[in-house]
């Protein structure tokens, strides 16, 4: 058996053992609720049908061929490369106004560490949507 794509082979295998780690939590300490039990079958089920198909494309050399040739094609070069510039500026801006509200709210608390790992985990959310949103205009657009 050859790996034709060794990231998609190790991003297989990472959501197949996160898939597993999650059921061994869910089994030795589980949560009470129906919500969370939801959840919990949601995110595993999840997981390990991504962990398998992301594996099958990486021991697949059509899967793999395709792949790489829409990496490769200009359009889609052109506009990874322009969402990514809009998304680093829309990042950036973001930063400097969670970090001024951060400082403006946090002043003179003892939880600043707490509020520096809010503010940088708000801009991580801001950076995928804002280069989810940057793709699709550009996607349109292009």
């Amino acid at each position: 058996m050859k790996i034709y794509n060794v990231k998609g082979l190790a991003t297989g295998l990472g959501l197949i053992a996160m898939g597993i780690v999650l059921t061994v939590l869910a089994v030795i300490k589980p949560q009470p609720g129906v919500a969370n039990l939801i959840q919990n079958v949601v995110l595993i089920a999840l997981s390990l049908i991504l962990g398998v198909a992301a594996v099958a494309r990486a021991l697949s050399k059509g899967a793999t061929h395709s792949e790489r040739l829409a990496e490769r094609d200009e359009r889609q070069v052109l506009i990874r490369m322009r969402a990514n510039t809009l998304t680093l500026k829309i990042v950036v801006g973001a930063a400097a106004v969670v970090a001024l509200a951060l400082a403006v709210i946090d002043r003179g608390r003892d939880d600043l560490i707490m509020g520096i790992i809010t503010g940088s985990l708000l801009t991580l959310g801001v950076a995928f949507w804002a280069w989810v949103g940057a793709t699709a205009h550009f996607n349109r657009k292009l």
